[in-house]
């Protein structure tokens, strides 16, 4: 992610290349920024100013390697030697918007900057009380279906069943 003044204006980030190497202007893809991930960007200082980079390396260059400070974090925050936090932050964000049920998939794959829908669906695991909510929907559906269909006959005249 480059540090220029355009780039934190817009209300989206972008990046020279995708985990698979391909080019994120090929695929027109960008990461929409929420107002506090904005703000984190707008106000991060750096030890070097002039890198055209957010987060650069210790001498100010691309960052090429996140083992180091990853194991750091994931030393103070005291998590399983296996815990992989960009993936699994990632997934946990994916799952929980995708369980929500206010963001659709199509939706979650755009965010999520997938080029197909099926690696989203990998991502979105559908927590417990989200598959509980979509059976009590269904039982209220069906309910209220049968109890419309009650009604209808009663003003018709007809005997209940």
């Amino acid at each position: 992610m480059t540090n220029t003044k355009r780039e934190k204006a817009r209300n989206h980030a972008t990046t020279a290349t995708t985990k698979n190497g391909l080019s994120w202007r090929l695929l027109h893809r960008k990461i929409p920024l929420n107002a506090t991930a904005k703000d984190v960007l707008l106000n991060h200082e750096t030890p070097f100013p002039q890198s055209p980079y957010v987060f650069p390396n210790s001498q100010g260059k691309q960052r090429t390697d996140m083992k180091r400070p990853i194991n750091r974090i994931k030393e103070r925050a005291d998590l399983p030697d296996d815990f992989r936090p960009l993936h699994g932050l990632r997934h946990v964000y994916a799952s929980m918007l995708a369980s929500s049920g206010k963001v659709d998939l199509y939706t979650l794959q755009r965010v999520l900057t997938h080029k197909s829908p099926k690696m989203t669906e990998r991502y979105a695991h559908l927590r417990h009380e989200a598959l509980q909510r979509g059976a009590k929907a269904a039982v209220d559906v069906i309910g209220d279906a049968l109890n419309h269909q009650k009604s209808s006959r009663e003003i018709q005249g007809q005997p209940r069943d």
